[in-house]
């Protein structure tokens, strides 16, 4: 996981995040998928590191989205996050 991000211009909405957290998530999603994988699904085989079709280091020093473009992604992950807290609360009543 990488992000461009330092402390220094970060707006503090996340903090105290360790990657070591996120190293935990990860191995506690493989053993998940593999206990589901080999209990239930009866041996099916999964890759857990991506496979890149190309150099995974390409255009590192470039940002991933264009400062022109970053009020458009805010909206459209505004609008994607509203949909997904729906779709939440209609789980948790019973809805579909």
């Amino acid at each position: 996981m990488a992000h461009a991000a330092d402390p220094a211009n970060r707006t503090g909405v996340i903090t105290g995040v360790a990657l070591q957290k996120f190293e935990q998530v990860y191995r506690d999603l493989i053993f998940v998928t593999n206990e589901i994988s080999g209990k239930v699904l009866a041996g099916a085989h999964h890759r857990f590191l991506p496979v890149f079709a190309c150099d995974e280091l390409q255009h590192i020093d470039q940002p991933i989205c264009p400062a022109a473009l970053i009020d458009d992604l805010q909206k459209k992950w505004n609008l994607r996050a509203n949909e997904l807290r729906y779709l939440e609360q209609d789980a948790n009543t019973g809805k579909t």
